[in-house]
């Protein structure tokens, strides 16, 4: 069957034309792939991972670090950015279940099925909104804030070019990250991995600390603040606090 494939897809390579008529034929049928294409096409949209790859408990080490600074807040108000169909968010209900969780992604149809999961495990204090940056969230209002697997991109895992600037710039790391600081609480976390910027580059860098450290895996393909290939630099820093005095407002 494998090797039955192998050659139906050699085969389709072979015909002129026929790997942009499969793309297209998937971006019609498959109801994610037609909501990213559309999304792709909105330069306004704000999307940054074209993949809803996710799955649960994929980052056991960071969700613990977080629960247990999380643990003596009554209430704390926990947002996951990029949530994609929710996996991440039920994972966290598990780690803090005493906190209000907010995941928040642009794809509707993700959203959707986010919505479907919740109505079948209802939880009163988990909230799920379909937008594509967090500008309408209040200032000073999360104890801690995902963004994991978000700012990446697939095309660069894949060609791993010198400059990222065709896929995805820093400029809009860099302006997601300066939203983040102004809805986080002072003493707050955020947690960023999977990313191909370094938080240490954005320009509220200056505002945090780094508390927690994440050895594996290791992110390796990286780019600077001026969208060039970062090379012969592993980086593992992946929680950081915001300073108690720091209330930037952008």
């Amino acid at each position: 069957m494998a090797a039955a494939s192998q050659s139906l897809r050699n085969l389709v390579k072979q015909i002129p034309g026929a790997i942009s008529a499969v793309r297209l034929l998937r971006r019609l049928a498959v109801p994610h792939e037609r909501h990213i294409y559309r999304l792709k096409n909105d330069h306004q949209s704000g999307l940054l991972q074209h993949s809803p790859m996710t799955s649960r408990n994929r980052y056991p080490t960071l969700f613990q670090f977080v629960a247990n600074d999380l643990a003596d807040i009554l209430a704390p108000n926990v947002l996951s950015f990029g949530c994609s169909t929710g996996e991440e968010v039920f994972t966290l209900v598990d780690y803090i279940p005493h906190g209000t969780i907010t995941g928040i992604d642009i794809n509707p149809h993700s959203i959707k099925r986010c919505q479907k999961a919740l109505t079948a495990d209802p939880r009163s204090h988990v909230t799920f909104k379909c937008a594509g940056s967090v500008r309408d969230e209040l200032d000073d209002d999360y104890d801690a804030i995902f963004c994991l697997a978000v700012t990446r991109h697939p095309d660069l895992v894949a060609e791993q070019p010198d400059s990222c600037e065709h896929s995805l710039l820093f400029e809009k790391f860099d302006m997601l990250m300066q939203d983040f600081c102004r809805i986080l609480k002072p003493g707050g976390l955020l947690v960023i991995w999977n990313s191909h910027f370094r938080f240490c580059d954005s320009s509220v860098a200056q505002g945090f600390s780094t508390v927690c450290h994440n050895t594996m895996p290791r992110q390796d393909l990286l780019y600077g603040s001026d969208n060039r290939r970062i090379d012969g630099v592993v980086y593992d820093e992946a929680i950081f606090r915001k300073h108690l005095s720091e209330r930037i407002k952008i």
